[in-house]
């Protein structure tokens, strides 16, 4: 499962994993709520989260994925500034 919470992102994440031709990416979500019902859904193996994710932050997905014990392994990708 891939969460940007930019389109352009999320499809370019999707479409470089997908290319090896071994992972199948089961579905995108475009925020940290989305992100919770997709989970729900599909029981992804491995989750790319975006940290700046809208609504509800990949910082925080992450902690309430880890707190329900869900068996998947989150990857979080965090954007960093430096001048």
């Amino acid at each position: 499962l891939v969460a940007d919470g930019q389109n352009l992102y999320c499809e370019g994440i999707s479409a470089l994993l997908e290319g090896n031709g071994e992972i199948e990416v089961a579905a995108k979500a475009r925020n940290g709520d989305e992100l919770i019902e997709k989970v729900n859904e599909q029981s992804p193996d491995v989750i790319v989260i975006d940290a700046g994710l809208p609504v509800t932050n990949g910082v925080e997905v992450a902690r309430q994925l880890h707190e329900r014990d869900f068996n998947t392994t989150v990857l979080l990708l965090v954007e960093y500034e430096n001048e």
